[in-house]
């Protein structure tokens, strides 16, 4: 049985994935065969990326598609992360691969995965796979694929050094991207809940804990995703949640795969309303009911910012998006972190601390609330910050300046202690995608 991806009909869009156009997939040159796989996903309609993206691609240009999380640039499926003989017996009689780049490349090198009919190499989150490790695995598998290839990436977020490098394995490519004056999705509005800041590691998280059960006890949402910084923060959080009453489940890094599907199958059928996770999810998983997300930890990246954001609102849908600060250093990593996304001209409600926090947070007036400004003040901060918003303001230069591609036409004390005992043998900050 086919599961319906996202239900045109079922709520309000916005236009962020809505066309002026009366115009559906039967007519952007698509087979039967995905033309039927799109209907029986839900599909009907082509959103404003898709429209612009689709016809390009089918005629066999490189292209480097760049739009709002959540309004339609993908739809997936991977191998990797299980037995590695499934996967050879999986790519029996397969016309299409799906995977982490690490296990792809593995595949090729046993020689179980054949490359020289390969015509098409598509990287999804295409900023996540030319950084870091995974850029020497990516640089494999092209050269290993005929020289006569199309390749299309796609993703919300890209950096100067993501364009140049996709230039090099890519042949006069193409930038399609929506008209858009804000890389934020319509449907989406942002929060911020400002704490008491303590030094003493256990006793800030007991009351960041305090304001994530307030928030989930006061605001009306379907299902709610919450993010951290720390894999083991997850569990925690997640087993705190479920003595309370929250029905919740975590994914991290540190599970193995069948753990995160599982987890995250309960998910998706509703038998949980919260997911714990860190930033395995912030790209990957892609819920209808998720209404709310929640930044338990302020996120370390502005792209990082904008793919959490991304899990609520999915497809045009309305959601709402809250990131819980401590007073003091955490609440200007935040400002930064908006002032690299829209300047000093990007203002968040901030939520009042008493019990007057309002149920419908989409349809209240915050004109009452007090703001908090984005900043690009760097002077007291450390170079990675300052790395972080040089390579976001540079791009905004480089794209207004058009310095793009060559477009050829073309979450009790027990768990928390045991949480920060654990924290130096962690990964510090995850920053992998891991399938």
């Amino acid at each position: 049985m086919t599961s319906i991806a996202h239900n045109y009909e079922d709520k309000p869009r916005t236009k962020d994935v809505l066309i002026d156009e009366e115009l559906q997939f039967n007519t952007l040159l698509l087979s039967q065969p995905t033309l039927s796989g799109l209907g029986n996903a839900g599909f009907r309609t082509p959103s404003p990326i898709q429209l612009k993206a689709i016809p390009i691609g089918k005629c066999g240009f490189d292209l480097i598609i760049k739009a709002k999380s959540g309004t339609g640039l993908c739809v997936r499926s991977f191998i990797g992360g299980l037995p590695f003989d499934q996967d050879i017996k999986n790519l029996n009689k397969c016309h299409i691969a799906v995977g982490a780049p690490g296990r792809v490349k593995h595949l090729i090198e046993s020689g179980a995965l054949k490359t020289n009919a390969i015509k098409l190499l598509v990287l999804d989150e295409a900023d996540k796979l030319v950084s870091g490790d995974m850029k020497f695995d990516i640089n494999y598998i092209s050269k290993k694929l005929p020289l006569e290839k199309q390749v299309i990436a796609a993703s919300a977020t890209y950096s100067e050094n993501d364009y140049k490098y996709l230039e090099t394995i890519m042949s006069g490519p193409t930038l399609v991207e929506p008209t858009t004056d804000t890389p934020l999705l319509l449907g989406l509005k942002q929060y911020v809940s400002v704490v008491k800041s303590n030094l003493n590691v256990v006793h800030q998280l007991n009351i960041k804990n305090d304001e994530l059960l307030r928030l989930l006890s006061y605001i009306t949402f379907s299902q709610s995703l919450v993010f951290t910084n720390y894999q083991t923060r997850a569990e925690s959080i997640s087993n705190i949640l479920n003595r309370k009453g929250w029905n919740s489940t975590y994914i991290s890094g540190l599970q193995s795969q069948p753990e995160r599907l599982k987890a995250i199958r309960s998910f998706r059928e509703g038998k949980c309303r919260v997911l714990l996770s860190t930033d395995v999810s912030a790209r990957g998983i892609d819920v209808e009911n998720v209404d709310l997300v929640i930044n338990y930890d302020v996120p370390l990246q502005p792209y990082t910012y904008l793919h959490r954001l991304g899990r609520a609102g999915r497809f045009g849908s309305h959601g709402i998006c809250i990131t819980i600060a401590a007073y003091g250093k955490e609440l200007n990593e935040y400002r930064i972190i908006l002032g690299s996304i829209g300047g000093n001209n990007i203002f968040v409600p901030q939520l009042p601390t008493n019990k007057d926090l309002p149920n419908d947070l989409w349809n209240i007036d915050t004109s009452a609330f007090q703001l908090i400004q984005g900043i690009l003040d760097v002077g007291s901060e450390s170079l990675d910050k300052c790395e972080i918003i040089n390579s976001v303001t540079s791009w905004k230069k480089e794209r207004n300046n058009n310095k793009q591609p060559k477009v050829d036409t073309k979450e009790t004390n027990k768990d928390t202690i045991s949480e920060c005992s654990s924290l130096q043998s962690d990964d510090k900050k995850e920053n992998k995608l891991k399938v």
